[in-house]
């Protein structure tokens, strides 16, 4: 048994109580400055879209719960130009099964077969509780190998093209396949954010960044300028 010791006057309970709630006050506010520092490049990717009045729709792939999902929605609904984007739609695009297998060696040890798996019906009811329209939400379900083809690129991209996009994929098998779809959407000003730039040790051959400049070397004719921010970097087309 573990020894116990209690409080044995007054002054001890509200200094134990006081202890605890400082506590639960700093730790919440730790995790708010975490998640605003997290969240910054998706709002910044939104002012950007907007202020250069890049009209088109919102394209995140792997959207896990729906949080991110919900934060960009709201952000161009709310924002005080929203009447630019009152046709935007939002796309979602997941396997809703979690991650493919990955044969990169320098993958951390979490990003396993399976991993950030949430069903199709929680992201919708979390996005939906959170006052995204149904209506104005598109979903994309399957491994991106299979469900991101060229005939889902000509339907998707033939009136619309891509005001801002989310990347949250964690993986260079996952990447490939999104970023050769993407290219038929991409128009100047369209917005790019790139969660995990800095997983798999930073190196430029392996995870997203490998993705990512085999990619920019497959289409020398799209240029974009790069904007790092915190682990996430976001990236503008200015010629495609």
């Amino acid at each position: 048994m573990h020894n116990v010791t209690l409080p044995t006057s007054e002054y001890e309970v509200s200094e134990a109580m006081y202890r605890f709630i400082r506590n639960k006050i700093e730790n919440q506010i730790e995790g708010i400055v975490r998640r605003s520092i997290l969240d910054w490049p998706l709002s910044f990717g939104v002012e950007t879209a907007v202020m250069n009045n890049v009209v088109g729709d919102y394209h995140e792939f792997g959207v896990f719960r729906g949080r991110s999902f919900s934060k960009v929605a709201n952000l161009f609904q709310k924002h005080t130009r929203h009447e630019l984007f009152s046709e935007m739609k939002f796309w979602a695009y997941d396997s809703f099964a979690g991650l493919p297998e990955t044969a990169d060696s320098y993958a951390p040890s979490h990003f396993e077969k399976g991993a950030f798996s949430a069903s199709r019906e929680l992201f919708h009811k979390n996005v939906t509780n959170d006052g995204v329209a149904s209506d104005q939400i598109g979903v994309v379900e399957g491994f991106y190998d299979e469900s991101l083809t060229e005939d889902l690129a000509k339907e998707v991209f033939s009136h619309r093209k891509v005001a801002m996009t989310y990347i949250d994929c964690d993986i260079y098998e996952s990447a490939v396949p999104i970023f050769n779809y993407l290219q038929h959407g991409l128009q100047v000003g369209s917005v790019i954010v790139i969660d995990d730039w800095v997983r798999h040790h930073c190196h430029p051959m392996h995870g997203i960044q490998r993705a990512w400049n085999e990619w920019l070397q497959k289409t020398p004719n799209v240029k974009v300028t790069k904007v790092a921010l915190s682990k996430r970097i976001m990236f503008v087309v200015h010629q495609v």
